[in-house]
């Protein structure tokens, strides 16, 4: 059991410390910043309107509630969480992104259970919570990579790679 709780506050403790390398990246960046799919803001809003989802089905799962799951295709969620936040700024998005971590870190302190199904979106690949968290910390580390290969290569270098659609 203590070997159990290590190794939550270990994915606990690298998930937050993503988020914030990824905070830092996101208020240093600019907003226009594309990787040849998303700009920095659409990503940011993107990682802010999941880290949304995540705390709230937590919590579901905390109150043993069946959680709500979102509807769509992952492209269709995706542009729904860019027009969600499109009236924040890149600094009030990176403070939600901080609060929705926090908000997701005390839910899962309080789930007894990491071996239970945690879904994040209908028809979506099931996966328990000691397995979603580290795919969660993936997910965004390779939002920032991608971003940070862009920032480095320039804007010709992403045009190069990805060409706008005419």
């Amino acid at each position: 059991m203590p070997q159990q709780k290590n190794q939550r506050q270990l994915a606990l403790r690298e998930l937050t410390n993503t988020v914030n390398e990824a905070v830092t990246f996101f208020i240093e960046t600019e907003e226009s910043l594309s990787d040849g799919y998303q700009s920095a803001r659409e990503v940011l809003s993107h990682l802010v309107f999941w880290h949304r989802e995540y705390v709230a089905i937590a919590q579901a799962l905390v109150d043993g509630c069946k959680p709500e799951l979102k509807k769509g295709t992952y492209a269709e969620l995706n542009a729904e969480a860019t027009c969600a936040f499109e009236g924040k700024t890149m600094k009030e998005l990176a403070r939600l992104f901080v609060q929705y971590q926090k908000r997701l870190e005390e839910a899962l302190q309080c789930l007894p259970d990491w071996e239970v199904m945690y879904p994040v979106k209908y028809g979506g690949r099931l996966k328990c919570v000691a397995e979603r968290l580290p795919a969660i910390e993936s997910h965004i580390r390779n939002h920032i990579r991608k971003l940070q290969r862009a920032e480095r290569r320039g804007e010709d270098w992403v045009r190069a790679y990805y060409p706008e659609e005419t």
